[in-house]
């Protein structure tokens, strides 16, 4: 039989693993990366789209064809989707009872036609380390997610040619990864901050076997929530500068996204980061420093 690869399908990355000597192995890609940004591009010709870190450069020159935080519609439909989460920089279609489509140029794509595009690439850099076909996984999704979000994973699964032996809930995933099924009986909590998520499960573990006892948690609250009130400050500092307003500018969003993204990051280890964009309009650059109290 051939190997069972484990995919954590991430809403800003995604990660794809293998069990060796009883742990668990994260595979790298061709350039050394464990992680793979959830990220497709598609370009102006009909060849197949980039995906993850390639895809990940290509936001900010082709805003418009490049999907970012597709997880966010998986299984959903337009009704179910506030105005907040239309802020991406793609066109987005569906209301009411209608399935939420992705509209490149004269084609449509479900969100799990794009998720189908990430696992293809996990899938390729799986058998490239393994040196062999790879047609099954399990597949990883937060504890909230209802029967048509784990139903859409499950169906971007099979599309990229995976049978997929199970879905399993992210904190019971964790916990595994942690050996806590080995280690005790016990109730756990497990704290989730994800790109589009931040959850809490509670967890009943006895004898190697989970339950999942009770989650909840905040559907929009993670990096991307995080990302978007940056943006939102940085959009006013720069009109306030005399910069015009911006927010109608996808090309200088893209910019903005980018550099908000990298602050972020940087204060999680440093006091003050220095935001640098130049050219924003045609005689206008942005140069602010954010300060880690200021960000808090």
């Amino acid at each position: 039989m051939s190997t069972i690869i484990g995919i954590d399908l991430g809403t800003t990355n995604s990660v794809v693993s293998i069990i060796e000597g009883g742990r668990a192995v994260v595979i790298t890609d061709a350039e050394g990366q464990r992680l793979t940004p959830s990220v497709v591009a598609f370009t102006n010709n009909d060849e197949p789209p980039i995906v993850g870190h390639s895809a990940n450069r290509q936001r900010i020159l082709n805003p418009r064809k490049t999907i970012y935080s597709v997880k966010r519609f998986m299984g959903r439909r337009g009704g179910e989707i506030k105005d907040e989460d239309m802020f991406v920089s793609y066109p987005v279609a569906g209301a009411g009872e209608e399935p939420l489509r992705i509209v490149i140029d004269d084609r449509q794509y479900l969100p799990e036609d794009i998720s189908a595009f990430v696992l293809k690439k996990l899938k390729a850099d799986a058998e490239r380390y393994l040196g062999e076909s790879v047609d099954r996984a399990v597949i990883t999704v937060p504890a909230y997610f209802n029967d048509a979000q784990r139903n859409a994973t499950k169906k971007a699964g099979e599309v990229a040619g995976l049978k997929v032996e199970r879905i399993i809930n992210e904190p019971t995933a964790a916990s595994l990864a942690y050996g806590l099924d080995k280690k005790l009986d016990a109730r756990i909590g497990v704290y989730d901050l994800g790109g589009g998520t931040f959850d809490i499960s509670i967890l009943d573990v006895k004898g190697g076997i989970f339950q999942v006892l009770s989650t909840c948690g905040n559907t929009r609250l993670g990096g991307d929530d995080i990302d978007r009130r940056l943006i939102d400050f940085l959009l006013k500092k720069i009109e306030e500068a005399g910069g015009g307003n911006l927010s109608g500018n996808l090309f200088a969003l893209s910019r903005i996204r980018e550099e908000a993204e990298k602050a972020k990051c940087s204060l999680s280890f440093q006091d003050e980061a220095e935001i640098s964009i130049p050219f924003l309009a045609p005689s206008f650059s942005l140069r602010y420093r954010l300060t880690r109290k200021e960000f808090e």
